[in-house]
């Protein structure tokens, strides 16, 4: 299963569509991913966390899809659309979050 399909099946999986989602995909080792994910929490955001640790494939295309050398890759999608958006790493994540209310 390629990247773009496994965020269309977790997006259609897990949407209620009566709130924004967030997937985080990264490696539970990794701290920014962990930063990413507590700071998604503590804003009460919903999210789902991807854990891509043993699937180096995996990890490997989605880097490759969105042009990411590291991990966190987090994607948002609105409840208004539904479109994913890319949103970066943990730092861009941090600055989307300074900057968007939600």
């Amino acid at each position: 299963m390629n990247y773009a399909t496994q965020s269309n099946i977790l997006a259609k999986r897990d949407l209620s569509m009566d709130e924004d989602l967030f997937i985080v995909y990264g490696r539970s080792s990794c701290p920014y991913c962990i930063i990413a994910c507590n700071a998604l929490s503590q804003r009460g955001l919903k999210h789902k966390f991807v854990d891509c640790e043993s699937d180096k494939e995996f990890i490997h295309e989605a880097k490759m899809f969105y042009n990411m050398q590291t991990v966190p890759i987090v994607i948002h999608i609105p409840k208004d659309t539904g479109i994913v958006k890319m949103i970066g790493g943990c730092d861009d994540l941090m600055e989307f979050l300074k900057d968007v209310r939600i």
